[in-house]
């Protein structure tokens, strides 16, 4: 019987790995850190210009809707039928049936809107201060405006098709499904990530967006994004971007994206709707963003007239469920100031005076204006 090696197997593996080993002269160091600074600088040139290469053709691409949607089409052949043959039955299938809605104006218009945004990312990515930004940001959140406004109306012309029925009208079928085409590609563009967009993936530059490429914020105990990856979410372009920098700054145009919002608020209640949702929207909802008007005109400095309209908001709505929060609140800042922090003059200045009460006030018109988008059909 031939003699086992599984205990000199054993043997070896249990020998300490060290034993097996043995250590290289020291290393230059001078040349480690030369070497190492020549790779970090050609790191650097390399990403920026991946970074600007890519933001050209973006920039060029979002000049027009018709640029747009062929970059578009053209970037999604490239993801999505990689290594197919764009004349093949997928392709065509494609092309001709949701790529359609790429050939309407709203379809066209989402896409030049992704790009936009996405430009305005890797600009924010490469370092570029918010500050700087906010003008075309802004400018950006009115087009966002103009445009859901224009596809609002696609969306009720869709629903009246179908109520009214297309059976027997072959126009009618062929313009709700222009229409039904036109609004699901529009969603589909603009409810997309910048970083896992088809242009994102075709120029594989999705590591350089930098806050866009990350994960959501979860939950309280995580830092909230400083950029919204979303280019359609325009109100998580105002909460990680815009708000922040108004806030920062004690900026008056705090007050417009609160009247922004109320109006929405209002405009979304219509002939017809559950008296539950109504009540909701009017007696718990447009109440709270009201009070969240009033807590960014303390930020700015009015808190004379933020003290007078959470005191009207509370007697207005005595019932709301935060309610109890608004009182504590308002008797918070109504609180003598502490001894300690009397000024050496001895005395304090007393709070605001709360005048009669009376009701709410009415907030003045939004100064963000939709603009009407571009193109056609």
């Amino acid at each position: 019987m031939k003699p086992s090696v599984i205990p000199l197997i054993i043997a070896a593996l249990s020998a300490p790995a060290f034993a097996q080993l043995n250590d290289i002269p020291p290393v230059d160091l001078k040349q480690v850190l030369q070497g190492l600074k020549q790779f970090k600088e050609q790191n650097e040139t390399g990403l920026k210009t991946r970074r600007n290469t890519a933001y050209q053709q973006i920039t060029a691409a979002a000049s027009s809707n018709e640029k747009a949607a062929a970059f578009w089409t053209n970037a999604v052949m490239a993801v999505q039928f990689a290594g197919v043959d764009h004349e093949s039955a997928a392709a065509r299938e494609w092309l001709k049936g949701e790529g359609e809605g790429l050939k309407t104006r709203e379809g066209a218009n989402a896409a030049r809107l992704h790009l936009i945004w996405l430009g305005l990312t890797i600009q924010h990515s490469a370092g570029a201060e918010t500050g700087k930004l906010l003008p075309n940001i802004i400018d950006f959140t009115k087009q966002l405006e103009a445009d859901e406004a224009a596809i609002g109306h696609v969306a009720e012309q869709i629903d009246k098709a179908k109520a009214a029925g297309t059976a027997k009208r072959p126009a009618a079928n062929k313009a709700l499904a222009e229409d039904t085409h036109a609004k699901k590609m529009h969603d589909s563009i603009l409810n997309t990530p910048v970083a896992s967009s088809p242009i994102a993936q075709s120029l594989q530059i999705a590591d350089l967006l930098g806050d866009a490429g990350k994960r959501r914020k979860r939950d309280e105990n995580e830092t909230p994004p400083s950029w919204e990856p979303v280019p359609g979410n325009v109100n998580g372009i105002y909460n990680a971007i815009i708000l922040p920098e108004f806030r920062d700054k004690k900026d008056p145009r705090l007050m417009d994206y609160w009247d922004m919002m109320i109006r929405k608020n209002q405009e979304s209640i219509y002939a017809g709707m559950p008296a539950f949702d109504e009540r909701q929207k009017t007696q718990v909802e447009r109440p709270a963003m009201q009070w969240a008007r009033t807590q960014d005109m303390l930020i700015i400095g009015l808190r004379n007239r933020a003290i007078t309209e959470m005191f009207n908001l509370i007697k207005a709505y005595p019932q709301h469920p935060d309610a109890a929060s608004w009182i504590a609140q308002i008797e918070q800042i109504l609180a003598p100031v502490p001894a300690a922090s009397i000024q050496s003059t001895g005395t304090v200045a007393p709070p605001a005076a709360i005048p009669a009460a009376t009701a709410p006030v009415t907030p003045p018109t939004a100064t963000i204006i939709p603009v009407t988008p571009t193109g056609a059909r």
